[in-house]
């Protein structure tokens, strides 16, 4: 098991190094809740929960780097992130269809077209999904 805790602000290069080397969007870590996982000793993954409104968040940015995949840390670093948002009414995220089951496992599902989303979160999946190879979904946690 890995040990997952918020990140500091003096940690912000690192983070935004990881996510440059993949190509996701910057954090802004006074503004959104970055969490880091280490696993015996080393920053092993990296996640974020972004604020849009008083009612609900963007859970993203989740990144395990490769020699620590296989060992459970992303599941683990979204159920932390999880934890920190249940004052949230929803949480949106915008997944790789390839790893659509781990968010469904943690409870959530795919957005339905009647289903409020905000225009933030459907901009930014329309840009993921010109963005990136991979096809990227919209699920949403009540």
């Amino acid at each position: 098991m890995s040990h997952i805790r918020n990140a500091y602000m003096e940690e912000s290069p690192w983070i935004n190094e990881r996510y440059k080397e993949i190509g996701f969007v910057p954090s802004n870590i006074a503004h959104e809740l970055v969490a880091i996982a280490e696993h015996q000793g080393s920053r092993a993954a990296l996640g974020r929960l972004v604020p849009v409104n008083a009612d609900c968040a963007e859970l993203g940015g989740i990144y395990v780097l490769p020699e620590f995949r296989g060992l459970g840390i992303g599941k683990e670093i979204v159920s932390y992130l999880l934890r920190q948002g249940m004052t949230y009414k929803k949480i949106f995220c915008l997944p790789f269809a390839h790893v659509e089951h781990l968010y469904v496992g943690l409870g959530f599902r795919r957005c339905e077209q009647a289903e409020e989303v905000p225009q933030e979160i459907q901009r930014k999946h329309r840009w993921c999904n010109n963005h990136y190879v991979h096809r990227t979904l919209l699920l949403v946690r009540p």
